[in-house]
């Protein structure tokens, strides 16, 4: 009787699954530097990291986040106007629009004091009343 051999797909469904998670972190964030290594600052001042590890997962820090694992190389890199992320894993390579490098403006707060009303302002006479 002869084993029959079977290929083992791999998927690598992991990878746009991270490549979300990162475009989502991206949304409210400014981009400080691209390369090898992503630095960004969120919404509430907070710098982060995002790198590829000496065992081959891609991480953001602080903290210990794992985004992708068995990863062979990655890049940043913008086009236009667009952040981009170029990820290897054996040997097959995978680019995603993960962000923009857009100011992210803040939200224009309320003054402190607020304006009261000026009181030498009248309603208009209606002639027809009097």
């Amino acid at each position: 009787m002869k084993a029959a051999s079977v290929k083992e797909l791999k998927y690598n469904e992991d990878i746009p699954t991270g490549a979300k998670s990162l475009a989502d972190y991206l949304m409210s964030a400014t981009v400080k530097s691209v390369d090898e290594t992503l630095t960004y600052e969120d919404y509430h001042d907070g710098t982060f990291q995002v790198f590829l590890d000496n065992k081959r997962r891609l991480v953001k820090k602080p903290g210990y986040e794992i985004l992708m694992t068995d990863i062979d190389h990655v890049r940043f890199f913008t086009k236009g106007d667009f952040l981009y992320m170029n990820v290897t894993r054996e040997s097959q390579e995978y680019t995603y629009l993960i962000g923009d490098c857009y100011t992210k403006l803040e939200e224009s707060k309320p003054d402190e004091k607020e304006s009261e009303p000026d009181e030498e302002k009248k309603e208009p006479e209606n002639p027809a009343k009097s």
